[in-house]
């Protein structure tokens, strides 16, 4: 059976500032490992979100920088395809697998 995890791994390119989560959430899927409260600068973090019993893991997190901006990271691991977006779109480049399984993409914040 395909594994239709979710594995989400945020860079902070911002050299002085850290990213807060502000929230994280779980539409369909459970945590195996939720997003840390705060990502400091230069550094990574990656979190894990389990698939339903249904298959399909789809969740979504905000983060702020110290001078207040946010965006949220949208992502879905199902049989039609993957996805992860990040909104507003010039906060960072997004990288992923299309198809397949388990989900595994990359966001790296951009220093503004």
């Amino acid at each position: 059976m395909a594994d239709y995890s979710s594995v989400i791994t945020v860079r902070n390119g911002y050299t002085s500032s850290p990213l807060t989560r502000i929230s994280y959430s779980a539409s369909q899927g459970n945590w195996a490992t939720p997003p840390r409260a705060e990502i400091g600068p230069g550094e990574s973090d990656t979190f894990k979100l389990n698939p339903s019993t249904g298959g399909v893991s789809e969740g979504e997190v905000t983060y702020r920088t110290t001078s207040g901006t946010q965006f949220k990271i949208y992502f879905k691991c199902a049989s039609g395809g993957n996805a992860c977006t990040v909104n507003p779109p010039s906060m960072a480049s997004v990288s992923f697998n299309a198809a397949g399984s388990p989900l595994n993409a990359t966001v790296q914040v951009l220093e503004a």
